[in-house]
C-alpha cells in the first residue's frame, strides 16, 4: 500500500521517526542534483518491508530502498539489475533479502543501449556506468544509519549485466577511472560481492565488439586491488544467455589472485536465480541471508563426493547417481590426458533416458540432450565443481570433452558442442525430491 510518509517502521516512536526523517531529508538534499526528485514511501503490512522509492543519488542515478522491519545496524546490500535495464526486475529478490533483516538498495545503472547506441567514439557510456555504481555504493554506506543499516557491512549483488557493473567496482580499492565526485571521503568498497548469472565478460555491453574502449573496464583484466573481497557466484548450467564458463573464468581468475571466491553450479536458467518465486531464487535468498547474517552456508568447506576422470580413451564417473534437491555435490574433475579437457553436465529433456542410450548415440546428439555448461581443466591437473539440483525436473549427464582448439575456449560451447566422438558421456545424475 502506497503511503505519503515514511512512518510505518517508526510508528511507535514519533520523536525517533521525526529525527530520522530529518536526517534522511538532509542526506538527500546534500547529494541531490535534481530538485524534482522526491522520494516516496510505501509499507506493506503483509511482508513488513518498507520501501522508499526514487531517492536521488548525487544527481547521477536514483535508487529504491527496501528496509526490513525493526532493523538495527543491519547489513546493507546494493543490488544491481541486469542488462534489460529495469530495476523492478530485482524488487522481488530485494524484498525477500530485506525481510531477512537487511537494508537493500536497488539503483538504476545505465546499460549501454540506454545511454548511447554504441560506445563507438569514446568510453563515456562505460564511465557513466562507473559513476552510477560508485555513487550508489557510497550513498548506501553514508545513509546506512538513517535506514537502520550498518555502514561497515556493505554487500554488492548483481544479476547478469549488473554483476559485471557491480563486480568491476567491488574489485578495486582506488578507482582506476575518474572519480565521480559524489560523497567525497566515503568508501565505495564493499565487504562482499555476490553474482547471479553474471555477464562478467561484458558480452551484452559490447565488451567484445569494442574491445579497446572496454579494456579499462574489463573484469577479466582489471587490476584487482580489493584482495579482501569475499566473492560468491551462483550460475545455472541451463543458462542460455550467459554460459557458465564465463562465470568459471571470472572465478578462476579471482582465485588465482588470492581472492576468496567460490562458485556454485545449478540446474537453473538465466533469470531463475533472481526470482524468489522459483526454487533457484528461493535458494539464493536463503544463501545470501546466511552470508549476510553469519549463518552456515553451502559454500563452507566440504569433502569431495564424486570423481569425474578423463584418462586417455575413457571418461569415468564415480559417485552417487542421485542427489536430493538443495544438497551440494562436490565433484572432483581430473584430467589425465595430454590436452585440455572440458568437463560438463548436460540436461536431458527425456526423464527416461539412460546412460546406455547416450553412449549408443555415438557422435550424433540424441534427442534427449538439451543444454549444459562446461568447465575446463588443464593438462595433468584436477579441479572441482560444486553442483546443486534446484529445479529438479530432469536428469543431467556428466561428460568429458577433449578440446582440439584450446586457443579459443570461449567459442567452445557453440562451435564444439558435438565434435564427433570427442564428447563422452560418463553417468546420469538424477534429482530426488
Amino acid at each position: 500500500m502506497e503511503r505519503g510518509a515514511r512512518s510505518a517502521r517508526f510508528a511507535g516512536s514519533p520523536a525517533r521517526s521525526l529525527a530520522l526523517a530529518l536526517a534522511l531529508a538532509l542526506a538527500l538534499a546534500a547529494c541531490s542534483g535534481d530538485a524534482d526528485s522526491v522520494p516516496t514511501s510505501a509499507a506493506s503490512g503483509a511482508d513488513r518491508v518498507e520501501v522508499t522509492r526514487g531517492v536521488d543519488v548525487a544527481g547521477v542515478t536514483v535508487t529504491d530502498v527496501f528496509v526490513g522491519s525493526d532493523v538495527l545496524s543491519a547489513p546493507v546490500v546494493v543490488m544491481f539489475h541486469g542488462t534489460a535495464g529495469d530495476p523492478s526486475s530485482m524488487e522481488p529478490l530485494a524484498r525477500e533479502i530485506a525481510r531477512t533483516g537487511a537494508v537493500v538498495h536497488v539503483p538504476r545503472w545505465p546499460v549501454i543501449d540506454q545511454v548511447s547506441p554504441y560506445p563507438t567514439n569514446d568510453a563515456r557510456p562505460y564511465l557513466r556506468q562507473v559513476d552510477a555504481v560508485v555513487c550508489s555504493l557510497r550513498f548506501a554506506r553514508r545513509s546506512a544509519a538513517e535506514f537502520g543499516g550498518d555502514p561497515d557491512d556493505l554487500t554488492a549483488l548483481g544479476h547478469s549485466g549488473g554483476a559485471m557493473a557491480g563486480g568491476r567496482i567491488a574489485l578495486v580499492d582506488d578507482l582506476p577511472w575518474p572519480d565521480p565526485g559524489c560523497d567525497p571521503g566515503v568508501s565505495h568498497v564493499p565487504q562482499r560481492f555476490i553474482g547471479t548469472s553474471g555477464d562478467y565478460a561484458g558480452v551484452n555491453q559490447y565488451g567484445w565488439q569494442y574491445r579497446d574502449l572496454y579494456a579499462p573496464f574489463d573484469l577479466m583484466a582489471l587490476d584487482v586491488t580489493n584482495a579482501s573481497l569475499e566473492v560468491r557466484l551462483f550460475h545455472g548450467f541451463d543458462d542460455r544467455v550467459i554460459d557458465f564458463i564465463t562465470a568459471w573464468y571470472f572465478h578462476d581468475r579471482l582465485a588465482d589472485l588470492g581472492v576468496d571466491s567460490r562458485i556454485l553450479a545449478t540446474d537453473t536458467g538465466h533469470s531463475d536465480l533472481r526470482d524468489p518465486a522459483t526454487p533457484g531464487g528461493r535458494f539464493v535468498v536463503d544463501e545470501v541471508a546466511a552470508l549476510l547474517h553469519g549463518h552456515p552456508d553451502i559454500f563452507g568447506e566440504v569433502p569431495i563426493d564424486a570423481n569425474l576422470t578423463a584418462d586417455e580413451g575413457s571418461c569415468v564417473y564415480a559417485g552417487p547417481a542421485e542427489l536430493a534437491l538443495s544438497d551440494l555435490l562436490r565433484i572432483e574433475l581430473r584430467n589425465r590426458r595430454s590436452g585440455l579437457v572440458w568437463f560438463s553436465l548436460v540436461g536431458m529433456s527425456d526423464v527416461g533416458v539412460t546412460i546406455d542410450d547416450l553412449r549408443a548415440a555415438g557422435s550424433e546428439p540424441p534427442e534427449a540432450v538439451d543444454f549444459g555448461g562446461f568447465q575446463p581443466v588443464a593438462v595433468g591437473t584436477a579441479d572441482h565443481l560444486d553442483w546443486v539440483f534446484l529445479d529438479g525436473s530432469r536428469p543431467w549427464a556428466t561428460y568429458c570433452l577433449s578440446d582440439p582448439d584450446p586457443e579459443h575456449p570461449m567459442t567452445m560451447p557453440t562451435v564444439l558442442l558435438w565434435p564427433g566422438t570427442l564428447m563422452e558421456p560418463a553417468a546420469l545424475l538424477r534429482p530426488v525430491r
